[in-house]
């Protein structure tokens, strides 16, 4: 069994029994893994809050190729995030955005890009203020799932390629981009998108979430980006259903 490092996230971990757990952890090498940390559980356990949920460890571990539980060796926190679980308004955000990363990502694939993204997120919440914390949270679902290959297109028809400029467009959420009047058909279902919306899309396609984050959107704009990916997201199959974390705002 060959003995790996790296960086990663705690998504999660469950009791396995007395004394150990199972985490999930989303790596920056691996992608997601499931590690057996045996004596975690234990009052003297060299693990301590490496292994907490939001926590940024260092992994040393035995990767296994039989199996997809592999053996934790050692943790090392590199930050905690503690203060995230001290703050009610914020602390649902952090939660739901591990368990989407749980749920989306099925393999021990790399990529560096989601990991900095979850990463960037965590941080980005440690100064966030309540108010601005929704849209923080759904600036994440819009770049995780753009990374993972599904990007609502926003710019023109994707039939036609016709560019519009109206108060209000059609959205054909199965084929993930806008519709124009003429190419609509009746046996189609469509969202109904606000050019305000399309507009802060167009922004995001062309921005990071670093940068995006800086942006100043309207509460009301966020319910609509809100609503808008949970149904394109359904439909595309990212989600079978809609994970309780996101009754959120």
């Amino acid at each position: 069994m060959p003995l790996c490092k790296t960086n990663a996230v705690i998504l999660g971990g469950r009791r396995f029994g007395d004394s150990s757990k199972i985490i999930s952890a989303y790596t920056s090498e691996f992608g997601k893994v499931h590690l057996l940390a045996k004596g975690a559980l234990a009052p003297k356990s060299k693990f301590l809050s490496a292994l907490e949920t939001f926590s940024e460890s260092e992994l040393i571990f035995y990767h296994k190729t039989t199996t997809e539980l592999h053996l934790l060796s050692q943790a090392t926190l590199l930050k905690s995030h503690l203060r995230l679980a001290d703050k009610a308004e914020i602390f649902p955000y952090a939660a739901a955005a591990c368990e989407i990363t749980d749920e989306w990502i099925k393999g021990e694939d790399q990529n560096p890009a989601y990991f900095q993204l979850l990463t960037g997120f965590l941080n980005c919440l440690e100064s966030a203020t309540p108010q601005r914390t929704p849209f923080l949270f759904w600036l994440f679902v819009y770049y995780g799932a753009s990374i993972l290959g599904f990007r609502p297109n926003l710019e023109a028809c994707f039939r036609c390629g016709k560019k519009e400029n109206k108060k209000s467009y059609l959205f054909h959420p199965e084929k993930g981009g806008l519709v124009c009047a003429e190419d609509a058909r009746e046996s189609e279902r469509y969202l109904k998108v606000s050019a305000d919306l399309k507009n802060l899309a167009q922004t995001l396609a062309h921005s990071d979430f670093d940068s995006a984050s800086n942006l100043e959107v309207p509460p009301k704009l966020v319910k609509e980006l809100s609503e808008f990916l949970k149904d394109f997201l359904l439909v595309q199959g990212v989600w079978k259903q809609l994970p309780g974390s996101l009754a959120l705002g």
